[in-house]
């Protein structure tokens, strides 16, 4: 049994609830303040803000997946979990040979996904993206020039979408 470090709980703790107080705030200060500069934005331009900002929250994957790789590759070289000077933030108990083994690749397996997850979303999103632009419109990343610019509409609506495009189904 691996005894639990209440230190270490208390900082996971603490660290948690300014996460929370960080989103909080960006929920009802930031998030507000910038959807109302996206309105005053062109199309293509508030779609490139829209891009930039959801392929930083894909990116937020990467790190916990390298960090879930290192810590399988300490259960991995020393074959038990938690590996040896691991602290917990709840007593755990010890998992030897097969078991130990089992556990280490399941981190493996979340983290090499967490990684892929992340990466493979703040790429593609900008191509999604540019599907959402009328024909002949391009957003600046695209590397497709279909044709002629069309005049665009000073804000991204459901009626000027449907106008454009068709029904949304």
């Amino acid at each position: 049994m691996v005894r639990a470090d209440r230190g270490y709980r208390l900082r996971w703790l603490l660290l948690l609830i300014g996460m929370a107080g960080v989103g909080a705030a960006a929920l009802g200060w930031a998030l507000p303040a910038w959807i109302a500069r996206l309105e005053t934005l062109e199309p293509d331009v508030a779609l490139r803000s829209i891009g930039r900002l959801l392929a930083v929250m894909w990116l937020g994957l990467v790190l916990p997946g390298v960090y879930m790789l290192w810590f399988a590759s300490r259960v991995w070289r020393s074959g038990r979990f938690p590996p040896p000077k691991a602290r917990v933030i709840r007593d755990t108990r010890l998992l030897t040979g097969a078991a130990a083994l089992a556990r280490a690749r399941l981190l493996t397996l979340f983290g090499i996904s967490a990684i892929t997850l992340g990466v493979a979303g703040a790429v593609y999103l900008p191509h999604a993206l540019n599907e959402l632009m009328p024909e002949g419109r391009d957003l600046p990343w695209s590397t497709d020039h279909p044709g002629p610019k069309k005049q665009t509409p000073p804000l991204i609506s459901a009626q000027w979408m449907i106008q454009t495009r068709g029904t949304p189904c």
